[in-house]
């Protein structure tokens, strides 16, 4: 019985391993496919690989939870991967004329750690399994916000107290969701105990 819990454990820290490279395998495909054919990140018609992007972002960090040890409920999964790309609704009110939550910077007012921190504390004050949902809720537009930083023009991050846009570079995200991956597969492989001895490690 314990063989196969044993068993059982390695093959869902090996799935999350394979999952985890070929999601970040599919980020980078996707920018890559924009960039060689149409240029710059920006425009209405960058979200057709945008949006995805941003979900496969959110998944990716979700596999490096489960790779950690922790174990996300449904409703904090669910809520994360809406919110990874719900939180994009807020650019509408520019698309019809209206610059009231976008006026003076590139993206809205509402795609700044302003959001999350609303959300955990909503959250928090309304406990039960509206708690997961604003924690999920708050990872999601966390990871959108990551890569929000590395393409078009940044984001108002610490909005309210300040309007300034911060932006990095793409290839800034990029390192950090290699490593991100990275830490879902030696998190995984430790767990299917399979990870390399240290003196591999050390050469």
């Amino acid at each position: 019985m314990l063989s196969g819990a044993a068993s059982a454990v390695r093959g869902q820290s090996h799935r999350t391993a394979r999952a985890s490279v070929l999601v970040l395998c599919l980020i980078f495909a996707l920018d890559l496919g924009w960039r060689l054919a149409s240029g710059p990140a920006g425009g209405s018609d960058f979200a057709l690989i945008d949006e995805p992007a941003h979900m496969l972002t959110a998944v990716l960090l979700l596999l490096a939870l489960v790779a950690a040890g922790f174990r996300p409920s449904v409703a904090f999964v669910a809520a994360a991967l809406v919110a990874s790309v719900a939180i994009d609704l807020d650019h509408l009110p520019r698309y019809l004329g209206w610059d009231g939550l976008s006026d003076g910077v590139p993206r809205p007012y509402t795609h700044s750690l302003f959001t999350p921190v609303l959300l955990i504390v909503a959250g928090q004050l309304a406990g039960g399994r509206w708690r997961e949902i604003g924690f999920g809720a708050a990872f999601g537009v966390t990871a959108h916000l990551l890569r929000d930083l590395g393409t078009g023009f940044g984001v108002p991050l610490v909005w309210p107290l300040s309007r300034t846009a911060v932006a990095v570079p793409y290839a800034v995200v990029a390192t950090i969701l290699v490593l991100v991956a990275c830490l879902a597969v030696w998190r995984s492989m430790v767990a299917a105990g399979t990870s390399p001895p240290a003196h591999r490690i050390a050469a």
